[in-house]
């Protein structure tokens, strides 16, 4: 069980952590915004043509396509392992506390860090020539691992504790 000042240090690193999240989540709609804005305000069409290669393109998308699960899978198991309960962090419980918030913290961070890179390859996909509607399913792909890997209080709990009951 956690004493009265761990229980806060913990609510004040959630608090952080869910900062990080909102705004790296908060970055997938603006990705969005930017071959919108490019198809609308320049009047771009929406489909590539002209000096592209479209079996060129075609085997980029289907790279891309299978890189994102890669991206999200690194992410899991590093998730997986940031967050292994093994020996212990430190030798008091402060010192464990505070390694625990910040494992918690960084595989978050990780995992976060991977879910926007697969947004990101969608836009980079459609300034190649790609169209809207397959740079799309990266960056909902995206936005889902994100949602997936959001921070939770209870597991960033159960973590801290975990870590602090190997000291007894």
């Amino acid at each position: 069980m956690l004493e009265p000042h761990q229980t806060e240090q913990l609510q004040e690193n959630y608090k952080i952590i869910v900062k990080i999240w909102i705004a790296l989540l908060v970055s997938v709609p603006l990705l969005v915004s930017v071959p919108l804005y490019v198809i609308v305000a320049l009047n771009v069409p929406e489909e590539a043509g002209g000096t592209i290669d479209v079996e060129r393109l075609k085997i980029m998308t289907a790279v891309l396509l299978g890189m994102s699960p890669v991206y999200l899978g690194v992410a899991f198991i590093i998730k997986r392992i940031k967050l292994k309960i093994g020996k212990p962090l430190a030798m008091d419980a402060s010192e464990v506390l505070k390694k625990a918030l910040v494992n918690y913290r960084a595989a978050i961070i990780i995992c976060l860090a991977f879910s926007e890179a697969v947004a990101l390859l969608g836009l980079g996909l459609f300034f190649k020539g790609g169209s809207l509607s397959t740079s799309m399913v990266f960056m909902i792909m995206g936005a889902v691992a994100m949602v997936y890997f959001r921070p939770t209080y209870s597991e960033m709990e159960t973590y801290a504790v975990a870590q602090l009951t190997l000291l007894e």
